[in-house]
């Protein structure tokens, strides 16, 4: 486990309170003198922060995640105690409510802990803290209310771990083999092998500059899966029966060859929603498609290859700025379609037989 300060990064929603986001994003435990003001000292007050997405999930267990703000008087000459809680929120709607608390001076600061289960996000990127204060009422010298001066969630969460070698997770009978990696990979082959009836599968959540390949053996899936910046390559590879996949999803760029490739009876494909700047290819060697999608600019060599009777597809949604091939070497048609401009060079089909032997 590790843990780190997420301070808000938006204020959703205020009442009876003045001020920006930035004037409550400080440490609670040694904010400065400014605070989001009221409107007056008999008004009930409270905000509603966000935060950003935490680098690991959170992690559960009771007391391991912890709200902190900073709070005061709004006036230490009225008689009244006016008072503060501390409200779990989740994509707008209520979760659980602290309990309230008195508030008697000009610095005081409060806490709520809770388990990272009452969400329903694991991730926690729809966490929200709200502020709530309740005035004292009574008599004009007894009516008092809150300020907030500072909000945090102090996370604690589940650490990637930086791979500076080979990271392997092998399965030698029936149960997936996962190699999953949420920081940087810098050397090395992280590869997640499967040698029975379940997945392989490898999973980079943040930048790699190595091949990482994930080869399946038998009937199952092989998968890679890559969000950001892609450095290298990125292979899914499986001998038998079921797709290879290499999915680049919100990345980007890719910079070398992204490929997928299945030698038996199941599709091979890429697809990339991002700037490919490099190669990217699928092959499929027997009987299934092999298709590449990209639905954002190719600025070089993109290629589906199949070996087998059935069409290898190229979709381009749009423009194409070198050399675009799609190529089968049996029965079918190889295909190209574009749905935007092509910029430069070829965009070619080839058939180099036209009937199997």
């Amino acid at each position: 486990m590790a843990t780190e300060r997420q301070a808000p990064d938006a204020l959703l929603a205020q009442t009876n309170l003045t001020g920006a986001v930035t004037v409550i994003d400080e440490d609670p435990d040694s904010s400065g003198t400014d605070f989001l003001t009221a409107s007056g000292n008999n008004v009930n007050t409270d905000a509603r922060v966000s935060f950003a997405t935490p680098t690991g999930a959170p992690t559960t267990g009771a007391g391991l995640q912890e709200f902190k703000i900073q709070v005061r008087e709004f006036d230490t000459g009225q008689t009244g105690t006016p008072k503060a809680r501390i409200e779990l929120w989740e994509n707008g709607s209520l979760v659980r409510a602290g309990s309230d608390v008195n508030v008697t001076t000009q610095d005081q600061v409060i806490a709520l802990t809770w388990d990272a289960t009452e969400i329903a996000t694991a991730d926690g990127s729809l966490v929200e803290c709200k502020f709530v204060g309740t005035k004292s009422g009574g008599s004009p010298t007894a009516r008092n209310t809150v300020e907030l001066g500072a909000v945090e969630w102090n996370v604690t969460f589940s650490a990637g771990t930086s791979v500076d070698a080979t990271s392997v997770a092998v399965s030698l009978l029936g149960q997936a083999a996962t190699t999953k990696v949420d920081t940087s990979l810098t050397t090395g082959t992280p590869v997640a092998v499967s040698l029975s009836s379940q997945v392989a599968t490898l999973k980079t959540d943040t930048s790699f500059t190595t091949n990482t390949p994930s080869i399946s053996l038998t009937t199952q899936p092989s998968t890679v899966k890559i969000n950001p910046q892609i450095n290298a390559s990125s292979v899914a590879l499986i001998y038998a029966t079921q797709p290879a996949t290499v999915v680049a999803i919100s990345s980007t760029v890719v910079n070398a060859v992204s490929s997928s490739l299945a030698l038996v009876t199941q599709a091979a494909s890429v697809k990339v929603d991002a700037a490919v700047a490099a190669a990217v290819s699928a092959l499929s060697t027997i009987t299934q498609n092999a298709v590449v999608k990209t639905d954002v600019s190719i600025s070089a060599g993109t290629v589906a290859i199949s070996v087998g009777p059935l069409s290898a597809v190229i979709k381009v949604d749009t423009s194409i700025s070198t050399g675009t091939a799609a190529m089968v070497y049996l029965a079918k048609q190889a295909t190209v379609t574009l749905d935007a401009s092509v910029a430069n060079a070829s965009s070619w089909h080839s058939v180099k037989l036209v009937e199997t032997r």
